[in-house]
């Protein structure tokens, strides 16, 4: 590489030296062999002096139509490469506009078949909901729609938005929840103001919330309250659920194999951090949204608090 930068400037340095020697070697004899022609040529010393002048004007007339074609010649290789330069960024950057527009086209569409394909299972589970048996079995049922409605709502928020990457957390819950307490004489609050959510998150926490949001139309009663809140603290996001129910058994312990226990844990543990339960005027449950950085990896934050099963 120092070659080929040195060979560049001599590329540079050699013509300008030579036009520099010539331009020196013209000025010389102009100066010296002009002024003795002149004396031999012209004896009368007024003469002289007036030709003196007119070689000094005709000198400088030369010097400067030799300059205006150097300058000339530069300016015009330099808009010359200016224009190709141009060029060159014009093509590059259509070439990435068309580029950034297949990749909306192809994940919007991804979206969309997605979102059309679980709203179709849906339609089916719903179709064959009639032929489910007892009630803890339809509890059952109804509980694994939920969670394919919390995934297809997901791809509906992003082909709907046209931001392919994130989904608005407010709008997520509100949509979320409206689902889920449509037969129910509940209601529910959200608190999560202007935060927004990757792709990547709004999947495990769609999951994770509508575990919760069962967990609470199953124990906290037809006219149960449930609140959601986010706020984001150093780089992260904090996620309190609530409901006023009886809150979780005391006596019961921390993995005690139920279902609903293990998938919560396990997408807290997706989306950044373990999540703790509390007992106050109700259930409380608290867990963490890593931010994801450029490689998609977050942090594992720490969180205090008594952990208890999800009843």
């Amino acid at each position: 590489m120092p070659g080929n930068g040195r060979n560049k400037l001599d590329e540079v340095h050699r013509p300008a030296l030579a036009v520099v020697l010539r331009y020196a070697a013209f000025g010389a004899a102009w100066i010296l062999l002009s002024d003795r022609l002149l004396a031999m040529a012209v004896p009368d010393p007024r003469l002289q002096e007036l030709l003196q002048t007119l070689k000094g004007w005709f000198f400088i007339g030369v010097t400067a139509a030799l300059l205006y074609g150097l300058v000339y010649r530069e300016l015009a290789v330099r808009q010359a490469l200016r224009k190709a330069a141009d060029a060159e960024r014009d093509r590059q950057e259509d070439l990435l506009r068309k580029a950034l527009a297949e990749r909306e086209s192809l994940l919007a569409e991804v979206h969309h078949r997605v979102r059309n394909n679980l709203q179709v299972m849906d339609s089916l589970m719903n179709l064959e909901r009639h032929r489910v048996q007892g009630e803890r079995n339809l509890a059952g049922f109804d509980g694994l729609r939920a969670r394919i409605r919390a995934m297809s709502l997901v791809h509906d928020q992003l082909f709907r938005s046209g931001d392919l990457d994130h989904v608005a957390m407010g709008e997520y819950v509100e949509s979320l929840l409206s689902n889920l307490w449509s037969s129910s004489a509940g209601s529910y609050e959200i608190r999560c103001g202007g935060l927004r959510l990757s792709l990547d998150d709004a999947v495990p926490f769609g999951l994770l919330l509508t575990e919760l949001a069962l967990n609470a139309i199953a124990h906290a009663g037809p006219k149960a309250v449930f609140s959601v809140e986010a706020v984001e603290e150093g780089g992260r996001i904090r996620v309190i659920a609530r409901d006023d129910g009886p809150g979780f058994p005391q006596a019961a312990p921390v993995g005690d194999g139920s279902m609903g226990l293990a998938l919560v844990e396990s997408l807290a543990r997706q989306l950044g951090g373990p999540v703790s339960f509390a007992n106050e005027d109700g259930a409380r449950i608290e867990f963490w949204i890593a931010r994801r950085g450029a490689d998609g990896e977050g942090g594992t934050p720490r969180i205090g608090g008594e952990a208890g099963p999800v009843s």
